[in-house]
């Protein structure tokens, strides 16, 4: 198998040739003033010549590689030494045999014609070797790239599955409680309940593998959601949807909306006394689709932000996995007590240009959230 850390052999053979067809041009150019017949001879004799500098390059690579894995940096220096010098004399050798000893032409090798040869191929070996590990400081690179694509991938996915099955234990615990409740007083709603939490149970975790459903889907979840939460706070809890139709089909990150209305719930309807409004309001402008959800708050309150951010934190960095920069999330309340968490969606595409012109975060405090921005 391939060290991760490797070129891909066929990027090293191309490179190795290339390097090797170049400095085969760069020889020959030393006979263009050598009569046709032997200029032409010793361009032929010299190609099997360079093909084994290729050959020797090519079989440096995995001993390179091996002691990349095996050994520590002044091992690999010390063999790519011995391997430039080894190779440099072999090919040398071989080019005298190849010139005068199978037909002696030029008269005899000589002690001088092959040192010569082996500067000139000392110099070819040792850009090979600069090569090489230019090429596996890429791969290397492009590795890590990959490994980091990779994990970021699965962690955007974990958290993807994570807040499509996420039901709020709290919630639970409290149906169970109520339908308990009512087991006996008020059998026929107590079924109901039962009926609703299984319908969103299974529907929550159908198909947790696609990242994206209808709008209307999602819209039918939530409706589930809803009508469980009014049967327990009863008249007080005045909930409303506002989804056209056409808007429907489009596609939206799966459990969007029973994200954005369970935080709602948890941090509106249970923590206030009296009537709390919940409304969920959908509109598309441009190439864009809005998704609002807005509840009461109380104003009053100390300040902690982390009691209306809930899941927003998380769901806001899988909009960004699935996004990019071509979304925005916003939150935050006003003086009369409305609280306010609005998402912007591409809707042509995800590779949308950013919808803001402020880079710094995804997530802002508008102070005016209730206001859709033109």
């Amino acid at each position: 198998m391939r060290n991760m850390n490797m070129p891909r052999f066929s990027t090293l053979v191309f490179a190795t040739v290339l390097l090797w067809a170049l400095g085969y041009a760069l020889w020959v150019t030393n006979f263009l003033v050598v009569p046709p017949p032997f200029a032409l001879d010793h361009a032929l004799r010299g190609i099997p010549v360079f093909v084994f500098g290729v050959v020797l390059c090519l079989a440096i690579g995995p001993i390179l590689a091996w002691m990349q894995d095996h050994g520590g940096t002044w091992i690999l220096v010390t063999g790519a030494i011995v391997a430039v010098t080894v190779a440099t004399l072999l090919l040398a050798l071989f080019y005298e045999f190849v010139m005068h000893v199978v037909m002696p032409r030029w008269g005899p090798p000589t002690w001088e014609n092959l040192m010569d040869q082996m500067s000139m191929m000392a110099w070819l070996f040792v850009a090979w070797i600069l090569l090489y590990f230019a090429l596996v400081a890429d791969a290397a690179r492009r590795d890590r790239e990959v490994r980091l694509a990779q994990a970021t991938a699965a962690a955007v996915d974990a958290q993807h599955r994570l807040l499509v099955q996420q039901i709020n234990p709290h919630f639970l615990f409290n149906t169970l409680n109520t339908i308990s409740s009512f087991v006996t007083s008020r059998p026929a709603e107590a079924r109901g309940l039962i009926a609703e939490l299984a319908a969103l149970l299974r529907d929550s975790i159908h198909e947790t593998d696609s990242k994206y459903c209808q709008l209307g889907h999602e819209c039918e979840l939530a409706e589930k959601y809803l009508r469980i939460v009014g049967v327990r706070f009863g008249e007080r809890f005045k909930p409303s949807m506002d989804v056209p139709e056409p808007l429907k089909d489009l596609p939206v990150p799966r459990g969007l909306l029973l994200t954005l209305i369970e935080n709602a719930v948890t941090h509106g309807v249970y923590v206030l006394a009296g009537d709390c409004t919940l409304d969920v309001h959908c509109i598309a402008r441009y190439r864009f689709l809005i998704v609002e959800v807005r509840n009461r708050w109380d104003p009053a309150a100390p300040p902690s932000s982390s009691r209306h951010r809930g899941g927003l934190e998380a769901l806001d960095t899988r909009l960004q996995g699935l996004y990019g920069d071509a979304y925005r999330l916003e939150y935050g309340g006003d003086d009369a007590g409305l609280w306010c968490v609005r998402i912007v969606l591409p809707i042509a595409d995800t590779e949308a240009e950013p919808v803001r012109e402020n880079p710094a975060g995804r997530s802002t405090h508008d102070p005016v959230p209730h206001r859709v921005p033109t």
